[in-house]
């Protein structure tokens, strides 16, 4: 760049997730010399980040048997009988669909990696999730006037921390 003097054995690395705020002059040839872009995970990948983010809650016993069916993907009997699947909607469907579908009970087990729940989240968006899911746990468990040993994450905190996270 220009008024910079080359240092050797540096190595410059920038990061971001909003690409179009960068100014262009950091994009002429030259500047950044590399450019890597990395998508957003698919399904198995949301699984894998979801696991990585709930796994010490699951080893310590923190976690609802349907939020560990829900993080392996597990179907309830009925949804596999009926072969129920929700892909394919455009992101405001999806996300009355998906408020419909909490509200009403539709879904005794659910993939939370499921494109029609998760789909589009980054990350970092799933981290959230986990991180907004703990805290509702933790607001009821305080109501509740129970303590911090006592405290377990259900699937309704998840949904309602959907819901809340709602990208």
């Amino acid at each position: 760049m220009d008024g910079v003097e080359a240092i050797p054995n540096v190595l410059l690395i920038g990061l971001t997730n909003r690409r179009e705020l960068l100014d262009d002059a950091l994009l002429r040839p030259g500047r950044l010399e590399v450019q890597i872009e990395i998508p957003l995970p698919d399904q198995e990948g949301r699984r894998e980040i979801l696991n990585i983010h709930f796994d010490a809650l699951r080893k310590r016993g923190r976690l609802s048997l349907p939020l560990c069916k829900a993080l392996d993907g597990t179907k309830s009997p009925e949804q596999e009988q009926s072969g129920e699947s929700s892909t394919g909607q455009q992101k405001g469907r999806k996300r009355r669909a998906l408020k419909r579908a909490l509200r009403l009970g539709k879904y005794y087990s659910f993939d939370l990696a499921d494109d029609s729940v998760t789909g589009g989240f980054s990350g970092a968006s799933l981290e959230g999730l986990v991180r907004c899911a703990g805290s509702l746990a933790l607001a009821r468990a305080r109501k509740q006037g129970l303590g911090v040993e006592s405290l377990q994450i259900t699937l309704d905190d998840v949904k309602d921390a959907l819901i809340e996270v709602q990208v």
